[in-house]
């Protein structure tokens, strides 16, 4: 389990054509395997029963051998064009042949390519799925045509004693009933499938659209958003909230002396003492650009404010930055401003005066005020 859990958790060329291989080798097998319980069955053509078999047993081993070639490089970025290519060719042709052979119209291997045509969508590269939705047009046309002029059977694995009279023989029916509800099942479970794709996608683009890249905490638009719904909630049920704005101290020392990748998880590491000083999901906490911080505090009077502004302040004194023999620590200083009716710029304003404040007094400070 997980094996397959890291597989699917890594979402690369490498790893999409591995999940190709995974998800096909099943139905190979399974296919492999009926025909060659069906070796000597009067209903079949020997001849053509052995070659398919033999096409099966030869796509099996390019699918195990190619994913035992992608598997070391399933974490790369890498496009593995020729890898994936393979496979997807490998895939149509083995499953074209069964369509030739058993009949498309008689056996239900018609619903077998199409979804696989969908599902190869979301695997491979659009070239791959277009060069291999080519080849199986041509090779099924081709066929058609043939057969059309007289020149291939229809059918050629099937033998007269296919049918006693208008009823299938046993071995038929069932090798004919199965590949027609696994054909339906994979159909079925397509429109699934892309609804889960197409909602998680919008989840993520849901979640990107408020969250701030560097710290993983709520980004300005977001936060701006929520402090618009919590200063209406307040003039409704007059309840206090809380805005406070923090800004690291002598952060462009840390840039200028250890660089700019050191200020970066400096950042990082601030966003995690922040989301961590507050109430999820009640509370929100957010970066506003370069330094700067905000905390929206619902439910929350100047003095509740303050005392977690302190704890938070005292955490980040203690925590130490940088790598072995380059420690150091980083302060904030935070201007908190208990809101109820006012506007949000004169809100945000007074924050800001009380952060001025804080950093012209000494830096590491919490100041706080109520009212804009």
């Amino acid at each position: 389990m997980s094996v397959v859990r890291e597989l699917f958790n890594h979402d690369t060329p490498a790893g999409r054509s591995i999940i190709a291989v995974v998800t096909s080798l099943p139905f190979f097998l399974w296919q492999g395997s009926s025909y060659v319980s069906a070796l000597g069955e009067p209903a079949l053509n020997q001849a053509v029963l052995q070659g398919i078999i033999a096409l099966i047993a030869l796509g099996t081993l390019i699918q195990l051998g190619t994913g035992l070639w992608l598997w070391p490089r399933r974490h790369a970025p890498e496009p593995v064009f020729g890898a994936s290519l393979l496979l997807a060719l490998t895939i149509t042709v083995v499953f074209s042949a069964v369509q030739i052979a058993f009949g498309a119209f008689t056996s239900g291997a018609n619903l077998i390519p199409v979804g696989l045509l969908a599902i190869g969508l979301h695997l491979f590269e659009r070239r791959v799925v277009v060069i291999t939705f080519v080849t199986c047009l041509v090779i099924l046309l081709g066929a058609d045509i043939l057969v059309a002029a007289g020149r291939y059977p229809y059918a050629p694995a099937l033998t007269a004693q296919a049918f006693d009279g208008s009823t299938p023989t046993e071995w038929w029916d069932y090798w004919r009933t199965w590949l027609f509800y696994i054909g339906s099942i994979i159909l079925a479970s397509i429109p699934l499938w892309l609804y889960n794709q197409l909602d998680s996608q919008r989840q993520q683009l849901e979640v990107m659209s408020r969250t701030d890249g560097l710290t993983a905490l709520s980004n300005r638009r977001y936060f701006m958003e929520r402090l618009e719904t919590e200063i209406l909630r307040a003039r409704r049920y007059r309840r206090p909230f809380c805005v406070v704005l923090a800004d690291a101290d002598h952060f462009k020392k840390v840039n200028d002396i250890r660089g700019h990748h050191v200020g970066d998880e400096v950042l990082r590491q601030i966003g995690r003492v922040l989301g961590s000083g507050v109430r999820i999901p009640n509370d929100v906490a957010a970066r506003l650009g370069g330094e700067e911080f905000a905390l929206l505090l619902p439910e929350t009077t100047a003095e509740q404010a303050q005392g977690v502004c302190d704890r938070i302040a005292r955490k980040l004194r203690e925590h130490e930055f940088g790598s072995y023999g380059d420690r150091f620590h980083v302060t904030i200083s935070m201007g908190v401003v208990q809101g109820l009716e006012e506007e949000a710029n004169a809100l945000l304003k007074a924050a800001d005066r009380n952060l001025y404040e804080a950093k012209a007094g000494g830096r590491d400070r919490v100041i706080s005020s109520i009212g804009g």
